[in-house]
Order: C-alpha cells, then sequence, then structure tokens
C-alpha cells in the first residue's frame, strides 16, 4: 500500500537520482486505492531540457524501484513518472523500462 509517506520519499528519490536539480521535484498522485503512484515533473516552457536520457533513465527506473518495487501479480509495476509541459504528457518512464 501506498501511502502519502512512501509517495514523498519516491517523489525525493527521483530528485536525488536526477543530481538534486537537472529535473524539477515532481508532484505525488496516489491512484486506485494506494496501489500506484502518479510522479508528474512540471517542466517550465523556459527549461533547457526537453527529455531524460537514456542513462538517466535507467538510473531513475533502478532508484524508483528500490523503493517502489514491481509487485509480483503485477508486471507493469506500481509507478509511472510523467513529464509534463503546459499541461501535456510530453514523455513518460515506465517501472518496467529495462
Amino acid at each position: 500500500m501506498i501511502d502519502e509517506a512512501l509517495a514523498e520519499r519516491a517523489a525525493q528519490v527521483f530528485f536525488d537520482a536526477t543530481a538534486g536539480g537537472d529535473w524539477p521535484r515532481p508532484a505525488t498522485e496516489i491512484q486506485d486505492d494506494g496501489e500506484f503512484v502518479l510522479l508528474m515533473v512540471h517542466v517550465p516552457r523556459v527549461w533547457d531540457r526537453t527529455e531524460p536520457s537514456n542513462e538517466e533513465r535507467r538510473t531513475i527506473v533502478n532508484a524508483l524501484n528500490s523503493v517502489l518495487p514491481i509487485p509480483r501479480d503485477e508486471p507493469l509495476g506500481c509507478w509511472m513518472v510523467v513529464f509534463l509541459r503546459d499541461g501535456n504528457v510530453y514523455e513518460s518512464i515506465l517501472s518496467n523500462e529495462f
């Protein structure tokens, strides 16, 4: 079960895994009665970065899976990171990417 404390820990793990400033700290939204957490990175319009590199993606996946491991009965995992600009999702990272 994912609660607010665990969701916030996941957001901090994302922030730390991305060198604490390469990307904004994500907001979190717990869904499916605590079975899933959506991490939302709101990227400013003037931000230099557009998408994470493959190395960053792998680092993020490994870091978040250490805090929110993929459940045996849910092969798609229990988290997703979405990158938003102007309220629109333009990139995502899934727990089972690698």
